[in-house]
């Protein structure tokens, strides 16, 4: 007689986990997440932030866009303004911050930048 029929062969075992386990593969820790439509805002945001206008056909180009200008030094005690490009003339740049007209010398300029503008998604208020 063979004392080895009672045991369990390697061909006798299931290859299926009994009930109530779970496949690793099957039960993922980390949920598959929507992209977040601030994520594109805020990229959006960033790219124009390094959009530097510098150049007249840029001032042109851009007129009529909302800018941040930096000034090397201040004038009137400021040296940022954040305003409407009208455009650029005889050496100066044309700016209406909040309904003031200005007129600024380039040579007085470090820097202009575009000043992103929201469609509702992300106000600028930083998800406040």
């Amino acid at each position: 007689m063979d004392d080895h029929e009672d045991s369990d062969s390697p061909s006798d075992i299931p290859n299926e986990p009994p009930s109530g386990e779970h496949d690793v593969e099957a039960a993922d820790p980390t949920p598959e997440v929507a992209p977040d439509p601030l994520q594109r805002v805020t990229a959006e945001r960033d790219r124009m932030r390094e959009q530097l206008l510098r150049t007249a056909a840029d001032f042109e180009r851009f007129s009529g866009s909302r800018v941040h200008v930096r000034l090397h030094v201040p004038v009137g005690g400021r040296r940022n303004f954040t305003g409407v490009l009208k455009g650029a003339a005889g050496g100066s740049l044309l700016l209406d911050c909040d309904g003031t007209a200005r007129e600024i010398d380039l040579e007085q300029v470090a820097k202009v930048r575009l000043v992103p503008a929201y469609d509702g998604i992300g106000n600028g208020h930083g998800g406040r």
